[in-house]
Order: C-alpha cells, then structure tokens, then sequence
C-alpha cells in the first residue's frame, strides 16, 4: 500500500506507477473456461477455519466493476470468511473507462483498478480474487466497459463454463434487468450469472440442450443495494452495527478505491448510509446497516442462445 495518498490528476503518474510495481511483484495462475476466455487468479489469503460442526460454502461473488463487490456486499463477504466458507471474487470488466479526467487512461487504468481491487480483498481476506480476459489478448484485464458488444451467446457459454468449473455453493451477482440497475456491465453480469445459475450444473449427457436437474448450487443472490433495486423483493439481509467492525472493515475496503473518486471515496462521492447499507431501527432504538439481495433457489431459463 503507498505510504501516501496521492492527489488527482496530479498524482496520477506516481500512483500508476505504484500499482504496476506492486502486481508485477504477485503471481497469478492462469485458467481456461471457454475457447475464448480464461481467468487470470491471485491467490489473497487462506481460508479460515470452520467450527466443527460447518461445513465451509464455496461462494463466487462475480462482480461487473471492482468495488462493486465491496460497496455490495463487503460485510456479506466478510461474514463468510469468518464462517470459513471460500471466498472468490472474479472482476469481470477492466474498469478502463471515463477516467482521463482523473489522470488515467484507458491503458493504464485497468492494472491500477486490479491492484485496489487486490488490496481490498487483502483487507476483507478473501480467499481468491480473478479477473476475465480475451485469451487472444493475455495481456488484457478483463472485459472492456459497456461490453454490450460482447459476442451473441459467449456470454451464456461463459456462465454454464464458470458454474461447470468451480461448482459454487453460492453465486452473487447484480440483477440481469437494466429496470432494476441501469448500467449495461451489471445487467450483462447478471445475465452470464443467469445461465451460469440455470445451466451451469447439468450433468448429463445432454448438458447443453436441457437446464440442469441435479444442482451443488445452494442459491442465486442478486444485488439489492443501488436506488433502483427497490423494485425488487429482498429475501436475504446481512445485517450489522454501522459503528461497529464490520461497517469499518466495509469503508477501509472502499476507501481504497481511490481512483474511482480520490481521497475519502467512500464519503464522498455518496453518503456513508447509501454504502454502510440501509438502516433499520430496532428493539431499544439500536440502530442496524444491511446489506440486502433477492435471492434465488431454482432459476429457470429459456434455450442457450448458442443453440
């Protein structure tokens, strides 16, 4: 971590070079999930260990931006490794777009963006953290923004591989409805994570033809934090005390974000309650932040586009 914060775009230059140093020092393993892309993996932290009598969750958090999974469900993630459940989170865009204002650009940006999103995870201990590439490109980091060109049915193909690959129990991603969120990068997330949740787990000989009837996929949880996602019926809170360790764990995670919004980001460029989390009052006044999703047991969807 640098020994100072830098002041944009001034300070650009020095912070860039910071963060191309620091992930040039961290290795990575590369995987193949389709002919097409792989995923490019850091390893973060080890699991914690369980009690006794918990099993541990496998948990894929797939996450449109690099602090989404942070603004979204950083005291959720938090939870689950202090349960001992495997934390992966896997970045699915580069973040590469509409900084320049900011002293970046689109080539330099992407490696700054995965070494916040490296040092947050080191924060929040999660276990692993990846990030999508064009295997074309090995070089690229992740998707580009607004990938609303992404090839007709890759995308499909992409979350059955993913569900198929790494067999979560628990799969986080936005909501696939632009209604519910806007941005073109969440609702296409939530779309490779619907059919990832849909397709992913068939077994048979005709995996590709019919969704799947046997499942190791425990739940689908949408993000339910953004404005608009009140159009959306919440079933699973995390709940938990806005001044205690969790909710300053959230912010020290978001903070990190600099080049997002510079210096104090996670005060700054929102209110503290719209990233804490929502906040409910409760017996003997106690005032409780959450972090809420619409959860899902048994998606169902139409024929892979790619048939």
């Amino acid at each position: 971590m640098p020994e100072k914060f830098y002041t944009f775009p001034e300070g650009a230059q020095a912070y860039i070079q910071t963060a191309e140093n620091e992930m040039a020092q961290v290795s990575y393993s590369l995987e193949r999930v389709t002919e097409t892309f792989g995923i490019r993996w850091y390893d973060i932290c080890h699991a914690k260990k369980s009690g006794d009598n918990y099993a541990p969750q496998q948990v894929l958090y797939l996450a449109p931006h690099s602090d989404d999974m942070e603004i979204s469900g950083g005291v959720t993630t938090r939870a689950h490794v202090q349960r001992g459940d495997h934390v992966q989170e896997l970045l699915v865009t580069c973040g590469s777009a509409g900084r320049s204002n900011r002293g970046f650009s689109e080539k330099t940006m992407p490696i700054v963006r995965l070494w916040e999103a490296y040092r947050a995870a080191q924060i929040g201990e999660i276990q692993r953290l990846g990030v999508l590439h064009d295997l074309s490109e090995p070089e690229k980091l992740g998707l580009n923004e607004w990938f609303s060109d992404f090839p007709d049915g890759e995308y499909a193909r992409l979350g059955v591989n993913l569900i198929r690959h790494y067999n979560p129990h628990i799969l986080y991603s936005p909501h696939p409805d632009v209604d519910v969120d806007g941005h073109p990068d969440h609702a296409l997330t939530g779309e490779i994570a619907q059919w990832a949740a849909g397709w992913g787990t068939e077994t048979d000989f005709y995996k590709d033809s019919f969704p799947a009837t046997q499942t190791h996929l425990d739940s689908w949880r949408r993000y339910a934090v953004w404005e608009a996602s009140e159009k959306l019926s919440a079933n699973y809170y995390t709940a938990y005390d806005p001044s205690g360790p969790y909710a300053g764990d959230k912010m020290r995670r978001i903070e990190v974000f600099q080049s997002q919004g510079g210096v104090n980001y996670a005060y700054s460029i929102l209110s503290r309650d719209e990233y804490v989390g929502g906040m409910n009052t409760v017996g003997n006044n106690k005032h409780l932040s959450y972090e809420s999703f619409n959860e899902i047991k048994s998606p169902i969807v139409d024929t892979p586009r790619w048939k």
